[in-house]
């Protein structure tokens, strides 16, 4: 009896220390890779639209102008500095630290990943969506002041900003695909509006879209570091403080939580893997999957803690297809220029993938001298193409219905 007891004593102190010795390796695997993951994503090698690439790091400089005017406009509804009822603003309302982001080819905000305070990402996240709203809510005012060439510059500008802001911190590029998203917006509606007419300046624009688009900001890295720093997390703190359960009276905590642990690290892999999954319906089922094996294991804090796989995609899709219908936007006009009309309703010549329609291209149509431009949205994830989304449709009308051509900006 006495030999029975101590080797059962014996099996669960290397139990014990076994659940231990495995966390603490589990534990700084993880650190390493998750600071391989954010060195991996902070290099952006977006092009360079205007100047030549430098090999400077501007995140610094950004961190302290976003921080500031979160801090100076803590309702992010308050109308942006300068920008009063649609008042003209001159062309210094771009901030110096976002003018020069043309300069940066390399933006390592966080190279370990460790921010002062999640209230100081929080700043961040307010201050580059804060940017954005300034930036074109003043293109109003830049367009009575500058014309349409420079305006299109500083909304350029603005594009590279916002794949500049997206570090590997998923709030932080959800703020970022926000900004994109308005300027996208902005540059639309000065094409369709007929401000950007020549065949010289459209064909620039057609260019410099062309070399953005696979820069876009994108949360794909954002999601993989979340989980990985939650694994992290997870891991120091089940080594720290172990955990009890149903083998509690067999088997010391660390042991269990290893045990545990192990099996949560492998849901999170899978949602790290499920990001890069193409299909929209796919990582919906994906998604849904994992969070399913993490409630049947009992791990609702997991459920909560991990990212938003088809939620945070649906985000990015929707501003890869405002971005695609820009594109095709610009060629029409420019056929329009060549042919003097627009293409007739078979046209496809030029149609991007809808990034909702499972394969098929953007619609088209003709109306009366104009047309309509749309993405299907979700609705066409389940076979509906006629449209849902007005944010994902472009209505140009009747030629003689838009602004002259040759219209010039008030000074």
């Amino acid at each position: 009896m006495f030999l029975a007891t101590l080797g059962l004593l014996i099996l669960r102190a290397g139990a014990g220390l076994l659940g231990w010795f495995y966390l603490e390796k589990a534990a700084e695997s993880l650190r390493v890779e998750l600071k391989q993951e954010l060195q991996r994503t902070s290099v952006s090698g977006f092009p360079m639209l205007i100047g030549s690439p430098q090999n400077c790091n501007l995140a610094k400089q950004f961190a302290v102008g976003l921080v500031e005017l979160a801090t100076r406009h803590p309702k992010e509804s308050q109308p942006p500095p300068g920008v009063q009822g649609g008042a003209e603003i001159s062309s210094d309302a771009s901030p110096e630290w976002v003018r020069v982001s043309n300069l940066c080819s390399v933006c390592d905000w966080f190279p370990n990943g460790e921010l002062p305070s999640a209230e100081y990402e929080e700043q961040l996240r307010r201050g580059i969506s804060l940017v954005g709203s300034h930036m074109v809510a003043s293109r109003r005012g830049l367009a009575s002041t500058v014309g349409g060439k420079d305006e299109t510059a500083m909304l350029l500008e603005l594009l590279r900003f916002s794949e500049c802001a997206a570090t590997a911190r998923l709030a932080l590029r959800l703020a970022a695909i926000r900004v994109a998203g308005e300027v996208v917006g902005a540059l639309t509606i000065l094409v369709t509006e007929g401000r950007l007419a020549s065949e010289a300046s459209l064909s620039q624009m057609a260019t410099n879209l062309g070399s953005l688009e696979p820069h876009l900001p994108s949360v794909a890295g954002g999601i993989r570091v979340e989980a990985l720093a939650l694994a992290v997390s997870i891991a120091q703190l089940t080594k720290e403080k172990g955990e009890r359960g149903s083998f509690e009276g067999l088997l010391p905590s660390t042991a269990v939580a290893a045990y545990r642990f192990r099996r949560d690290e492998s849901l999170i892999r899978e949602t790290m893997s499920a990001v890069d999954i193409p299909d929209l319906g796919a990582l919906r089922q994906a998604a849904e999957r994992i969070r399913a094996q993490a409630r049947l294991a009992g791990s609702e804090w997991l459920v909560e803690g991990l990212p938003s796989l088809y939620a945070n995609r649906l985000v990015q899709q929707h501003l890869v297809a405002r971005f695609r219908i820009l594109c095709t936007v610009v060629d029409l006009e420019l056929v329009r220029i060549r042919d003097g009309k627009y293409p007739d309703s078979a046209w496809s010549d030029g149609l991007r993938e809808d990034p909702f329609g499972l394969g098929h291209e953007l619609r088209y149509e003709r109306k009366g001298s104009g047309y309509r431009l749309w993405s299907v949205g979700i609705p066409g994830l389940n076979g509906d193409l006629d449209g849902k989304d007005a944010s994902l449709m472009v209505e140009v009308p009747n030629l003689t219905q838009r602004p002259s051509d040759d219209a010039k900006p008030v000074s």
